[in-house]
């Protein structure tokens, strides 16, 4: 039914792969938390403490740096490509471009 709606107004469907960890920005959030948490000795804080510390330690550079690899991801499953960390510094599609994305500019979000 939805793949006809898709269809009808022109456009085509693209599936992916069940677990698809390299085009799922929040894999890369889940990723930092848990390296934080992972570092942190035992001491007094409670597992929620050092969650919410990993959280907080995440800084829009690092969420632009996610999307951008997220978009670089993308654009590479689309030519058919690999991605993630099997392509290594591959070359992107001829054209290629990194998004930009709207209202992410640096003065207004750090300030």
């Amino acid at each position: 039914m939805v793949r006809n709606s898709v269809a009808a107004a022109g456009h085509h469907v693209l599936y992916f792969p069940p677990y698809s960890p390299y085009l799922n920005p929040v894999e890369s959030v889940f990723s930092s938390v848990w390296n934080h948490v992972r570092q942190q000795v035992v001491q007094g804080e409670t597992l929620d403490d050092y969650v919410l510390n990993g959280i907080r330690r995440i800084t829009w550079a690092m969420a632009r740096g996610w999307i951008r690899e997220l978009n670089r991801n993308f654009a590479l499953s689309l030519h058919g490509e690999p991605h993630g960390r099997h392509y290594v510094r591959k070359a992107l599609p001829e054209g290629y471009q990194d998004p930009y994305v709207e209202g992410w500019d640096d003065e207004q979000l750090e300030g």
